[in-house]
């Protein structure tokens, strides 16, 4: 006797189409158009040739074991099983993470999410931004420099008053020591807020302050201050005294620049506050008048020797030099 052969689901497809059919009566299958279709054996016309045949059993087996559940967060509302599909599976926004019709959403204000009456919900109860503590709309508020509030994107402060150097300036922009922002322009001097020293301004006329004029730190040993940037220039700005020079004696006997008599160069280290590179080929903020890109001294000496000094030079970087050499000057007064 022959083992019995094993038979797979879909071997016996055939007779089970067989069974199917078998109740189609040849009225069904004879006929108009018209009546195929009213009849109930069109719904076995799984592809839609108009004819229940063994073919509509290759759809019928390419569909077998699917899973035909519903898929929540589809955007596709799958009756009887879905109330609502929403396209995420989100709780609180009317339709659940099952895809089930949410009730009523609670309304609060500042919670992110604008559920009528409210016009708008920013996630924050801040007047100012557009949308209210109460969650209405907000018309367009007219920036006032001054109010204490700080109206964006124009205003990056506003501290209540219109006051220059106390850290928020007069037109709300953030001023921030050692930056451009930091200097303010006071005629014949700039004084810079960030580190407390107030400089000469240069010029073009052809003047004491022109930017061409050059001058000597020192004639020679024993390489004391007493070159021409000193006993001419400072002597000139200080109203006849050089300062730093102590073995003329000079005292002030005219008017003084700027009405201040203490007039002197800057250390290297001052110097190069004032150096920036982002105002093009001369390094240096243009509220500081016409500079020459070349060599200015400073009143450092260099350790190593005495004869030389240092000098910033205004393409970005510093040196030492001879004390004999001339190069430009700028004044500067105050400071620690």
């Amino acid at each position: 006797m022959k083992p019995p052969v094993a038979r797979s689901v879909f071997s016996a497809l055939p007779r089970l189409a067989a069974a199917l059919i078998l109740p189609i009566t040849a009225g069904m299958l004879v006929g108009s158009g018209a009546a195929l279709a009213a009849s109930n054996a069109c719904k076995a016309d799984l592809n839609g040739d108009l004819v229940v045949n063994f073919a509509d059993l290759a759809v019928l087996k390419s569909v077998f074991f699917q899973s035909c559940s519903p898929t929540c967060g589809d955007g596709v509302v799958q009756s009887p099983w879905e109330q609502c599909d929403d396209g995420n599976v989100r709780d609180g926004d009317g339709c659940s993470r099952k895809c089930e019709i949410e009730g009523p959403l609670p309304l609060v204000c500042g919670d992110g999410m604008a559920v009528t009456p409210e016009q708008c919900d920013d996630g924050n109860l801040l007047d100012g931004d557009g949308c209210s503590s109460v969650c209405t709309i907000e018309v367009p508020l007219t920036v006032v420099c001054g109010n204490g509030v700080a109206q964006g994107p124009t205003e990056e402060c506003d501290d209540g008053n219109l006051t220059n150097w106390d850290g928020c300036s007069s037109t709300c922009q953030m001023e921030r020591p050692g930056t451009t922002s930091g200097l303010e322009d006071r005629g014949l001097t700039v004084f810079d807020h960030g580190t407390g020293l107030e400089w000469e301004k240069k010029t073009d006329d052809g003047g004491l302050h022109d930017k061409d004029n050059y001058y000597s730190w020192s004639p020679g040993p024993p390489w004391n201050p007493d070159g021409t940037a000193f006993t001419v220039f400072l002597a000139a700005l200080n109203g006849g005294a050089a300062l730093g020079v102590s073995a003329n004696g000079l005292t002030s006997s005219g008017p003084c620049y700027a009405s201040h008599c203490d007039w002197r160069l800057p250390t290297v280290s001052e110097l190069l506050t004032i150096v920036d590179c982002s105002h093009g080929a001369s390094c240096v903020a243009p509220i500081f008048g016409p500079t020459q890109s070349f060599i200015y001294w400073s009143s450092s000496s260099y350790a190593d020797d005495p004869s030389n000094a240092w000098g910033v030079n205004f393409m970005g970087f510093s040196g030492h030099d001879g004390k004999t050499t001339s190069f430009c000057v700028r004044a500067v007064r105050g400071g620690p």
